[in-house]
């Protein structure tokens, strides 16, 4: 396909990229940035204008011949406190909606948009509390960023079922660049690679007939509410519960498991049967770089939370 990508120069942008041209698609790419000089090039077959996605004559230009549209620029966490609420409502919701209605009238089959699961945790990741989140959870935004990303959805939808184009809204737990090893525990719950979420963002956007279904996008992990209430006092015995032997290993490698990685768990079977698409990046391979050996003993490491 040829993909039209928002926030290239952006660390999901950059990872989009990258992951694009090696499943064999054609990227143009938009930022106000020019693509960082102290990253990795980009890629020689991505082809980068430097502008605003609120300009409608770029929009018009870069959008016509694409197959999809893959949104990730706007105002993100962290601009709250910096930027109001109109700022908010303008760049996320507003502009979104002068993009898309271009994206229809251009022939534009598919579009992903970015949202966050701070829909649900809020900006201190405590909204929900410590439990294990799927799409039917009730939203819980106590931010300018969060409400314009569920209305952001909501714009989703409305077009998706009225313009006849497929759209699928991603709600991202944290990621940036670090690598696993960087990440470490923080996989078990709270963090996921960029090249993880670009790669739930390609899986999206070659599915037809999305109307405008929200997805949770998040570590991989077989952890129920009770595992996450019972690691608040014994971390080890969940994490041996999954991964027998793997503590010991940790020590070894002087990691210390810490009671809030365990939660908040954005459950993802929605994302893995529909879109076809779960983390490689995970606390299990993680694990096994560190040395752990998986074994049959015990419950399944990779069993998923869900029934």
């Amino acid at each position: 396909m040829k993909l039209f990508v928002t926030g290239i120069s952006g660390r999901l942008g950059r990872a989009l990229a990258f992951e694009a041209i090696a499943q064999g698609h054609k990227v143009v790419g938009l930022d106000s940035q020019p693509w960082p000089a102290n990253k990795t090039a980009a890629p020689d077959r991505v082809a980068i204008t430097v502008g605003s996605y609120d300009d409608e004559s770029l929009q018009e230009r870069l959008l016509s011949g694409c197959d999809a549209l893959i949104h990730t620029a706007g105002l993100h966490g962290a601009h709250i406190g910096k930027r109001s609420l109109a700022d908010f409502l303008h760049w996320n919701v507003e502009v979104v909606g002068s993009l898309l209605e271009t994206a229809v009238r251009l022939g534009v089959r598919r579009a992903v948009l970015s949202s966050t699961m701070d829909v649900y945790v809020g900006t201190n990741w405590d909204a929900s509390g410590m439990c294990v989140i799927d799409e039917e959870a009730p939203p819980r935004t106590n931010s300018a960023y969060g409400i314009s990303r569920f209305l952001v959805e909501h714009l989703g939808r409305h077009v998706a079922r009225n313009r006849g184009i497929s759209i699928a809204s991603l709600r991202y737990m944290s990621f940036g660049d670090s690598t696993i090893h960087q990440l470490g525990t923080q996989l078990l719950a709270r963090e996921l690679t960029a090249r993880d979420v670009a790669r739930a963002a390609l899986c999206a956007v070659t599915k037809d007939h999305l109307a405008g279904e929200s997805f949770n996008i998040g570590p991989k992990m077989p952890l129920t509410n009770q595992d996450i209430i019972a690691a608040q006092k014994d971390p080890d015995a969940v994490v041996e519960k999954y991964w027998p032997g793997a503590v010991a290993r940790l020590k070894a490698n002087g990691v210390q498991l810490r009671p809030h990685d365990f939660w908040p768990v954005a459950n993802i079977r929605k994302a893995q049967l529909i879109l076809g698409w779960e983390p490689q990046d995970t606390f299990e391979s993680w694990l096994i770089d560190l040395g752990w050996k998986p074994t049959f003993s015990g419950r399944a490491a990779t069993v998923d939370n869900n029934p």
